[in-house]
């Protein structure tokens, strides 16, 4: 990997450079966020379908059509939007009752959400969560690759005012842990944050004291 480096952290040598990077978090078991953005073609009107899959396995994907792999299968019947579970083992939806839940940005999706069921009604003209007047909201997902591990995602919907539902992108956390609605990568933890601050200085700090030593030689 090609990386420019500053002149001053460089003169701390390579362990210095390599807390830094530990304190990053940039190894292996760093927690990752598969993130797949759908930039147009994303609506579906009365008599489409949408499918998706989150991308668990390393890499998301969506289509018109059915694709291997997909976890959730959107339909439009004209005056309402279905979800249908598609995955194996079976994925799920936050809800309320038969009605989806519509997320604000940033909430949490984790275990902290009781209610998922594998199959509701993502919109419906005069009832539901998601009005039909083009806003955006956020769908709660939950995918289960093991039996023992849950990963956690979103997809940010809209439905609209013609009827249409317009999906926007979706993501999923590929280590089971937390992800926030609209969240596309993953954060380092405040003390991680602090470590790699501490570093920086402490090398800054040597690197004067070196070359204020070369000067007074």
């Amino acid at each position: 990997m090609n990386m420019k480096t500053s002149p001053k952290i460089a003169s701390c040598g390579p362990a210095a450079l390599a807390l830094v990077g530990g304190a990053l978090g940039v190894n292996d078991s760093q927690a990752a966020i598969v993130y797949t953005p759908v930039t147009s073609g994303g609506t579906i009107s009365s008599g489409g379908t949408l499918w998706f899959d989150l991308g668990e396995d390393g890499s998301g994907a969506w289509s018109s059509s059915s694709i291997p792999g997909a976890d959730f299968n959107f339909q439009n019947s004209g005056g309402a939007v279905y979800s249908y579970a598609v995955g194996t083992p079976v994925p799920r939806m936050n809800v309320s009752g038969i009605y989806s839940v519509k997320m604000a940005s940033g909430a949490p999706v984790d275990s902290g959400i009781t209610t998922w069921q594998p199959d509701c009604t993502v919109a419906y003209t005069g009832h539901g969560n998601f009005p039909k007047d083009g806003t955006h909201g956020y769908l709660g997902l939950r995918v289960e690759p093991t039996v023992s591990a849950f990963k956690y995602g979103w997809a940010e919907i809209s439905y609209n005012v013609d009827g249409s539902l317009t999906l926007y992108g979706f993501a999923v956390q590929t280590d089971g842990t937390s992800i926030n609605t609209g969240q596309t990568s993953a954060v380092p933890e405040p003390a991680e944050t602090g470590l790699v601050a501490a570093l920086l200085a402490g090398g800054v700090a040597v690197w004067r004291r070196r070359q204020a030593f070369k000067r007074a030689a």
